[in-house]
């Protein structure tokens, strides 16, 4: 049994009053002073009848989720053996190393810009992990799709097309350990490489004035919704369309040092849409020739200045390609109260 609590108050004063999305809607900009509890979690974990079939469940209270309580992962496992555990449940699809790696160790409050742009989400699914080498890893997903966090599944809301993920990475030298921040205080340079990739087909239209149906997760890089009236052609809503997200990871540690980087390629294609003056048309709209590629990593370093209490870190994200850029640059601290990430 465990939990945990991330409480944290933004301010965010705007230099305009409005921007105008590729659609050409302008969207009010508001300034913001407030305290939230981004993550409030509490979980359970264990094992049924046999120490091999195990069982997680993790209990969410965001305030921005109007204080309800939700289930944002659950699972039930069975170990084989170490190069096998085989899972069914809801969690991460597995498309990006910071993704994947979960919100606990990250250096900052949050993930990058380009981690937040382009990875996945959750989804229901099923998915098999562990070392198929030494210090080699892996995890592949089947599931209901690319983001279904939250959805049903009914017409409207989730398609009937199935996400396909999987990531590997190896420890080329040392045992990295567990987060980005080198609280192993490393004495020996510690080394990761990974990679991941994802594709889902998207069609299905749907109420598009519900912003969590599956193919409304997918923003362009200005942040408009690919599904927005207008975004890619005057008069058309997008409501089919490939994803293919492909991306490449390294990290290092030594002597309380440490940097990792993540790249990303995405390329939407295969795109149709309906008109949006009568949704209805049964008649698809083809954007012909249309692709949308997208490339940016993340960026991130830093160092203890005292070894596993306290550290300063550094970072910048970019995100290149069409309806872009977007950059972004953060310099933070971190003090640890017991040298581990569950007390920062």
């Amino acid at each position: 049994m465990n939990g945990r609590m991330q409480f944290r108050y933004v301010g965010f004063s705007r230099e305009r009053e409005f921007w105008v999305n590729s659609a050409g809607d302008t969207i009010p900009v508001s300034s913001r002073s407030d305290f939230e509890i981004e993550r409030g979690r509490f979980s359970f974990e264990g094992f049924m009848l046999d120490e091999d079939l195990q069982y997680f469940i993790n209990f969410d209270f965001d305030t921005d989720d109007r204080d309800v309580l939700i289930i944002h992962d659950f699972w039930v496992n069975i170990h084989f053996s170490e190069a096998l555990d085989v899972y069914v449940g809801k969690a991460f699809v597995p498309g990006s190393r910071a993704w994947l790696n979960g919100s606990t160790t990250t250096r900052f409050s949050d993930r990058t810009l380009a981690c937040t742009f382009f990875r996945p989400d959750r989804t229901v699914g099923v998915w098999a992990e562990g070392e198929y080498l030494e210090d080699r890893y892996y995890r592949v997903m089947v599931g209901d799709g690319f983001n279904t966090n939250g959805l049903q599944p009914v017409p409207g809301q989730i398609d009937i097309n199935f996400v396909y993920s999987g990531t590997t990475w190896w420890d080329i030298v040392g045992e990295y350990g567990r987060g980005y921040s080198d609280l192993e205080d490393h004495q020996v340079v510690a080394t990761k490489f990974g990679t991941s990739f994802t594709y889902a087909r998207q069609d299905g239209r749907g109420p598009v004035e519900q912003p969590r149906i599956e193919q409304n997760f997918i923003r362009l890089a200005d942040g408009t919704r690919l599904t927005t009236p207008g975004a890619l052609l005057p008069g058309v809503v997008v409501n089919e369309y490939d994803i293919m997200l492909f991306a490449v990871d390294w990290a290092w540690k030594y002597r309380g040092w440490s940097f990792d980087m993540e790249y990303y390629f995405r390329q939407i294609d295969r795109i149709r849409g309906v008109d949006s003056a009568d949704p209805d048309n049964p008649v698809p709209v083809s954007l012909g020739g249309e692709v949308i590629y997208n490339h940016g990593f993340g960026m991130e370093a830093g160092h203890f200045l005292i070894p596993k209490r306290f550290e300063v870190n550094f970072r910048t994200s970019q995100i290149y390609g069409d309806y872009g850029p977007g950059r972004e640059y953060a310099g933070g601290i971190n003090g640890f109260r017991n040298g581990t990430h569950n007390y920062k």
